[in-house]
């Protein structure tokens, strides 16, 4: 199996992070996981290369997801890195959360997978942008 790059999955929910994260790992990503938003950004300050996607629930404790992104879109190193919001709520969208796909819980292996095919393709991405 290739490596697709690493994934960072940050979701204070072990019952979604570990079916989340064997699903990322058996589809050929390296997967590295935080369960709030202060651990994220620790993860993020310590750790390698820079991740393909984050994929984070926006109801966290100690830093909420929308506080996550926010950190994240102002640190140049991460603000193109496409976002995947993990949600349980509805009403949320891509556009208003300035982020590149929304995933509602529950959630199946396939929404899993529409949902890296629209932030992976994104236009934020710099190898994507002027393309129509």
């Amino acid at each position: 199996m290739y490596n697709l790059g690493t994934v960072l999955l940050f979701d204070d929910d072990a019952s979604v992070r570990e079916p989340l994260r064997r699903l990322l790992t058996e589809a050929g990503y390296e997967v590295r996981t935080a369960s709030d938003g202060k651990e994220a950004l620790e993860l993020l300050k310590t750790g390698g290369a820079i991740p393909e996607l984050f994929l984070l629930d926006l109801m966290m404790p100690e830093m909420t997801g929308l506080e996550l992104i926010t950190t994240l879109r102002i640190n140049p190193s991460w603000a193109d890195v496409p976002v995947v919001v993990l949600t349980g709520t509805r009403g949320y969208s891509a556009e208003e959360l300035k982020v590149d796909a929304v995933l509602l819980k529950p959630f199946n292996a396939v929404d899993v997978r529409a949902a890296i095919y629209l932030a992976r393709s994104s236009k934020r991405r710099p190898e994507n942008r002027g393309r129509g």
